[in-house]
């Protein structure tokens, strides 16, 4: 099965056994609870676990419990007021399933954009040309395996650093550096670095 698959269904497991949580608590708890509030809870937690389709899911096992079940008599002692309260029960679940989803999908989103992330640093870090990547006229913010080679300085040393003044890069060269990529966003030239050790460094474009 695809994680994909996996994911549904577990999305729709989680509807499931919420609302099969919420009865059995609603049923313990009567008459303190007197209305459909675990159910609200059930939805809630299903949207943040598995998304809006099993959060809807959720609503509609709700919603069939509380009108065949909740009501004496089932369905057919549906009066005005029951009516009306499974109707904003299902418009209310409906509102959060939304609201809880969309949540979800952008908590989904930045865990995955995490990982990603973490992935093109691993494949960044092991790579063996140098590569170090630091904030516009800033501090170096990461610094691979292929430039601690090449250099001799440790992450730990490097990050953090202006890389100018860590590879005492030739003040009009960083200049001219630092304005052909203000103007045209772009660069081509040499660049003369110095060495942990203090051996000379040409870098060329």
């Amino acid at each position: 099965m695809s994680a994909h698959a996996k994911s549904h269904v577990s999305g729709y497991g989680c509807a499931v056994v919420s609302i099969a949580l919420a009865i059995g608590t609603r049923r313990l708890l009567d008459p303190v609870l007197g209305t459909e509030a675990t159910l609200f809870l059930a939805v809630v937690v299903t949207a943040w676990y598995g998304g809006v389709g099993p959060a809807l899911a959720a609503v509609a096992l709700g919603f069939v419990w509380s009108s065949f079940f909740l009501i004496p008599g089932g369905i057919s002692g549906l009066t005005l007021k029951h009516q009306a309260g499974l109707a904003l029960y299902a418009l209310t679940g409906t509102a959060i399933s939304l609201l809880a989803g969309s949540m979800h999908a952008a908590r989904r989103r930045a865990e995955s954009t995490a990982r990603s992330e973490r992935r093109q640093a691993a494949l960044i870090d092991q790579t063996y040309d140098p590569v170090f990547v630091w904030e516009w006229r800033g501090p170096i913010v990461s610094w691979n395996r292929g430039a601690e080679r090449l250099y001799g300085f440790p992450p730990e040393e490097a990050v953090g650093r202006v890389s100018d003044d860590l590879l005492h890069t030739r003040p009009e060269e960083a200049e001219a550096f630092a304005g052909a990529l203000d103007r045209e966003g772009s660069w081509e030239g040499e660049l003369h670095h110095a060495a942990r050790d203090g051996h000379a460094i040409i870098v060329e474009k």
